[in-house]
């Protein structure tokens, strides 16, 4: 008479060659005869295959036989029914549970964090000095804090936490900390609080200055007698010839 499928093998109806090893994601109960595989829109029979339950993966083995030779779901991954191998939380997200099911268990990087690395368990990656991460950065430098303002702290969470670039200095995208200093105003140019490039703002037609961190332009100086100062932050020109500069 006919023999029961053995439990890791499926035997399809009129088998005469014997089982065929139960394929990774799934297990196969003695006396399985079909193979078949879960999708979206397909649901198995209990004489099929059987899925590893969402939340658990078979790795790459073949022939288990019940549910329990299931792995377990790692942290930082998912595993739908059927799961081969754990797919990774994508970069910008983590997870830190075990045996979650979908990609609804991988979780924003929360703010303040940036998560570069797909498979993340725990955000430890702190936001860089001069940038700001909103949910769901993916690197610390993804979000430079804009021209005029700056922060040198780290782990800012918004825009808001950029703070105006103080008078005297300039301050161009990203600004903060070691790598990104503020900018002292060049000499023959002012910076007030909120300055982006330090030679934006040169001392006015008829004034100079060879000082650097200017904050306004009443700190420019009167140009000298005999020369003329054109206002674009260079030194004071000799008068030409034909003309007298009396101040």
């Amino acid at each position: 008479g006919c023999l029961q499928c053995p439990a890791g093998q499926y035997c399809p109806l009129a088998s005469g060659q014997g089982g065929t090893p139960c394929p990774a994601g799934y297990y196969c109960p003695a006396g399985t005869e079909n193979a078949c595989f879960v999708t979206k829109s397909t649901t198995c029979s209990g004489a099929d295959t059987q899925p590893c339950p969402a939340g658990t993966y078979s790795g790459y083995r073949t022939g288990l036989t019940n549910a329990g030779q299931c792995w377990g779901c790692p942290k930082g991954h998912y595993c739908p029914a059927g799961s081969v191998a754990p797919k990774s939380c994508p970069s910008g997200s983590y997870n830190p549970s075990y045996n979650t099911t979908n990609s609804g268990s991988c979780q924003l990087c929360p703010m303040g964090y940036a998560c570069p690395q797909i498979g993340t368990i725990n955000p430890i990656v702190n936001c860089s000095a001069g940038f700001y991460c909103p949910a769901g950065t993916v690197y610390p430098d993804d979000w430079p804090c804009p021209p005029g303002s700056r922060t040198d702290k780290y782990g800012q969470k918004r825009i808001e936490d950029c703070q105006p670039c103080p008078a005297g200095y300039a301050c161009t995208f990203g600004t903060g900390g070691e790598k990104s200093k503020i900018k002292p105003c060049e000499a023959g140019y002012y910076c007030p609080q909120g300055t982006a490039d330090s030679n934006k703002n040169a001392c006015p037609a008829g004034t100079w200055s060879n000082r650097t961190m200017l904050t306004s332009a009443s700190e420019c100086e009167v140009c000298p007698k005999g020369k003329y100062c054109p206002g674009t932050g260079g030194l004071p020109q000799p008068c030409a010839a034909g003309h007298f500069c009396p101040k």
